[in-house]
C-alpha cells in the first residue's frame, strides 16, 4: 500500500486519508445510521479542515481523533456524521497522533488542539457540512461466483455463505486443536484426541475455491452472468433431441393418411425435408 494512503479502521468505521487526492474518506457501517446492509462513504477534501483535536487514551477512552470542518464541530446524530475516529486501541494511539502531526505539516495553517479526559461535550458540537453521501450496498451473500477451469473446463460455482462456512470450519479447527495441545499438556489424552479427530474434521470440510474441484488445478476464469447464461442456453439446445427425417416423414405420412394435409402439402414438405 502507498505511504500515502493511510487507513485507520476501529471495526465501525473505516478513515482512509488520501494524500495524493488531498481527501479523507470515512466509511460508516449501516448498522450505525440505521441502514443495515448499505455502508455510507463521505469524502471530505483536506482543504475543508480547519482544525485537528487529539484524545489521549484514558479511562474509558483508546484516544481519539477529531476534525473541525470549515470552522464547524460535528456531532453524530441522525443525518449528521460525525468527523471523529476512535483509535483502534491504547498502544495504536500513536497512528492518529502521527497522522495529526502529517495533516498539519501537509496543511501548513491547521492548529492541533490537545483534549485530555474524556470526551468533548456534545453541547459544542453543532451545525452542518454540506456532503455528499455515497451508499454502497454490500454484495448479496447468495449471488454465486462461477469459475471455469481452463484445463478440464468443469464450471463450478460458490457464493459469500460457503465462504463463510470455511472461516467458520477453520475456526472449528483452530480451538479443537488448541484444546487438543491443552488435554496432552494436561494429560487428558482421551480429550486431546478427541479434539484432534475434531480438528481433522473441520479441516476436511473446508473448500479451496481457488482450485478446481475436479482436477485441483489452479488455472482458473470467472465467468460473467452474460457468459453464463450463453452457456446455459447452448447447454439446452445441445440437449435436446435431434428429430430424424424419416421420424418427421413418418409423422406427416399419418396427417396424409387422416386427411389432414392434401397430397400437394405432403409433397412439399417432403421436398424441403430431403433438400429437394
Amino acid at each position: 500500500m502507498s505511504e500515502n494512503l493511510v487507513t485507520i479502521n476501529n471495526g465501525m468505521q473505516k478513515y482512509e486519508f488520501d494524500f495524493d487526492e488531498n481527501c479523507f474518506r470515512s466509511t460508516v457501517k449501516g448498522l450505525f445510521t440505521n441502514s443495515v446492509g448499505v455502508d455510507t462513504i463521505i469524502e471530505v477534501p483536506f482543504s475543508d479542515i480547519t482544525g485537528i483535536e487529539l484524545l489521549k487514551p484514558g479511562l474509558l477512552t483508546v484516544g481519539q481523533i477529531g476534525f473541525i470542518i470549515k470552522g464547524t464541530r460535528y456531532i453524530n446524530r441522525q443525518g449528521v456524521y460525525t468527523f471523529i475516529l476512535n483509535s483502534p486501541s491504547k498502544d495504536k494511539y500513536h497512528i492518529i497522533e502521527s497522522l495529526a502531526n502529517r495533516l498539519q505539516k501537509h496543511l501548513g495553517n491547521v492548529e492541533i488542539k490537545k483534549k485530555n479526559g474524556f470526551n468533548v461535550p456534545e453541547k459544542t458540537y453543532a451545525g452542518e457540512y454540506d456532503i455528499e453521501k455515497v451508499k454502497v450496498e454490500k454484495p448479496d451473500p447468495n449471488k454465486e461466483i462461477r469459475k471455469r477451469c481452463n484445463v478440464c473446463g468443469h464450471i463450478f460455482c460458490y457464493n459469500q455463505a460457503d465462504i463463510k462456512k470455511n472461516i467458520s470450519n477453520a475456526k472449528s479447527a483452530m480451538w479443537s486443536s488448541i484444546g487438543q495441545i491443552a488435554g496432552g499438556l494436561g494429560g487428558a489424552y482421551t480429550a486431546s484426541a478427541v479434539n484432534q479427530t475434531n480438528a481433522q474434521n473441520s479441516l476436511n470440510k473446508i473448500v479451496d475455491f481457488n482450485r478446481c474441484p475436479q482436477c485441483n488445478s489452479t488455472n482458473l476464469a470467472i465467468i460473467s452472468d452474460e457468459e453464463f447464461e450463453a452457456i446455459k442456453t447452448q447447454t439446452v439446445a445441445t440437449s435436446q433431441p435431434a428429430v430424424s427425417i424419416a421420424d418427421e416423414l413418418k409423422k406427416f405420412k399419418e396427417l396424409l393418411d387422416m386427411g389432414a394435409i392434401t397430397q400437394e402439402e405432403f409433397d412439399a414438405k417432403k421436398k424441403e425435408l430431403l433438400g429437394l
